[in-house]
């Protein structure tokens, strides 16, 4: 048990980083109690949603930007990059996480763990709903502006009234960052307050 007889990471395999990752993860959540809005998804659902990924789309691109609107801890991100570097298409591309989370603890997870896996990764800090890092950032030509995919696992059950009229007023911006649908008066069409992971589609 690497928690309890080894103290010493020096010899420890770079390949093994993911499970200690989720080990960590598991352990975390035993003792802190289930985090709100915090939903671990499984290995296997993660490889199920790269195999849709189109290999073909993407055999001539020599690097592959992954996006995760909601990283959490970075667990998607990690098992996406991982699951595709196996495939011969993918492997010799450079593959880049990035990501946003709003909880401080997870977003330094997130940061760690991808960053000691040896995986490229912009990882930022705040709500994606209502302040997107990544619109400014490549507005400012400090990322590439394009990501070649999303895989995400919004919080679903997700309260959003209290941030209703910044995620408004952002949805009727000329350069919003919401697919923003229009009704009779103008208005933009909104899901209930209390269906937030909606929120994350139309972002």
């Amino acid at each position: 048990d690497i928690y309890s007889s080894k103290a010493n990471f020096v010899n420890f395999p770079q390949s093994e980083y993911k499970n200690l990752y989720e080990k960590t993860i598991a352990r975390m959540k035993k003792l802190s109690g289930e985090l709100t809005g915090q939903h671990f998804t499984q290995a296997s659902i993660i490889q199920l949603m790269n195999e849709l990924v189109s290999v073909d789309a993407l055999k001539n691109n020599t690097s592959i930007n992954i996006y995760d609107c909601a990283c959490g801890t970075g667990s998607m991100l990690m098992e996406s990059v991982n699951y595709l570097k196996q495939k011969k298409a993918y492997r010799k591309k450079i593959m880049t996480a990035f990501g946003q989370e709003i909880h401080g603890q997870t977003w330094f997870l997130a940061k760690v763990f991808l960053t000691i896996s040896g995986i490229n990764n912009y990882i930022a800090y705040g709500n994606t709903l209502t302040d997107p890092k990544f619109i400014s950032l490549a507005s400012d030509n400090e990322i590439p502006p394009v990501f070649d995919f999303i895989i995400a696992n919004p919080p679903f059950g997700m309260d959003w009234k209290h941030d209703k009229k910044r995620i408004i007023d952002n949805m009727l911006q000329k350069n919003s960052n919401f697919y923003t649908i229009l009704d009779e008066k103008k208005l933009p069409v909104t899901p209930k307050q209390s269906d937030g992971q909606f929120l994350f589609f139309l972002h």
